[in-house]
């Protein structure tokens, strides 16, 4: 099929891939336009752009979909279809429905579930046991289209976001490939979602990343896995941001807390260092019990194992882990 990719985000990259190698013709990729990163700020482009120059196709990179002439753009480029994968950019109504066959989007979650910005985190923070991967037709309304084709895919107990991210790409992509074949074919069968079991997925902002340590060990942990790489789980360490991007719970037996730390301890412990285990590294206790902290990032430094951090840190039992005055 004659279409337009466009996508921007490393989810987008294998279904760009897989497109490409099915034989369709891309007559033009969109991707966001470069952005200013490191500590230079120097320029840096999208993973879709570095993969569409790879497979040398043409990439244009408006900042917004909204002005007339890049209505007239798309129309005058004749796409039979536009396949839209974590681009991040709202689509007019007028870029809607200049292809011939309408937009197709890949999403990853079992739509109407999980709609929004961050499916991926939030089914993790959530605790899911499972996800998958959706191909809708867009319409007007986010993530509302009708579905054509889902798959489901299981979450294992070790993933975190990045895990979960790649394989529900590499999922995504295959699943995007059989559609176009479907449509090209005249026999993709298009399903309503269901309104009523729509849940959301939003933005992803600084308060739902610092960890409250009032919460279970089990929901700490989903947390983290939820927010790991990125954007990252974080509490606060004599005044500084600590990240965490891994932890454990710790059986009750080993978490204890020693008398000499007194009685206000031992019945506030969430949040507090409850020991510090050379092996383990600090153990923090929470609403139910205690985790052990594996993989921290103190403020401007590189991320370290628990056990690094406690010989380098020296952290003491006692010790806060709340921003001051909480």
């Amino acid at each position: 099929m004659k279409l337009v990719f466009m996508g921007t985000a490393d989810f987008a990259v294998p279904a760009l891939e897989a497109l490409a190698g099915a034989g369709h013709e891309i007559i033009s990729v969109y991707t966001q336009p470069d952005r200013p990163s490191g500590r230079g700020l120097r320029l840096d482009e999208s993973a879709v752009k570095k993969a569409a120059r790879r497979l040398g196709l043409n990439v244009l990179q408006p900042a917004s979909l909204k002005p007339d002439a890049e209505a007239a753009r798309i129309r005058d480029l004749v796409p039979e279809l536009a396949v839209v994968v974590a681009y991040g950019l709202k689509l007019p109504p007028s870029f809607l429905s200049a292809p011939g066959h309408g937009c197709l989007n890949l999403h990853p979650s079992l739509l109407p579930r999980y709609r929004g910005a961050a499916p991926i985190n939030w089914a993790l923070i959530r605790g899911e046991i499972r996800t998958g991967v959706t191909v809708i037709r867009m319409n007007h309304r986010m993530d509302a289209g009708e579905i054509l084709l889902q798959q489901e895919a299981k979450i294992l107990p070790e993933d975190d976001a990045g895990s979960l991210e790649a394989r529900l790409a590499g999922l995504g992509a295959g699943l995007m490939a059989g559609c176009l074949d479907s449509v090209a074919a005249g026999n993709a069968a298009a399903v309503s979602q269901d309104e009523a079991l729509a849940t959301m997925a939003p933005k992803l902002g600084p308060d739902d990343c610092r960890v409250d340590w009032s919460r279970t060990g089990r929901e700490i942990v989903n947390l983290i896995r939820g927010l790991t790489p990125k954007p990252g789980a974080y509490a606060h360490f004599r005044g500084k941001r600590l990240g965490i991007a891994g932890a454990e719970e710790v059986a009750n037996e080993k978490c204890n807390p020693p008398a000499v730390l007194g009685t206000r301890m031992q019945n506030d412990r969430a949040g507090r260092i409850i020991l510090v285990d050379k092996e383990l590294g600090p153990v923090v206790g929470t609403g139910d019990g205690a985790l052990a902290l594996a993989k921290v990032k103190p403020e401007g430094k590189r991320l370290m194992s628990g056990s690094e951090f406690a010989r380098g840190y020296r952290p003491g039992a006692g010790e806060s882990l709340e921003r001051a005055g909480e």
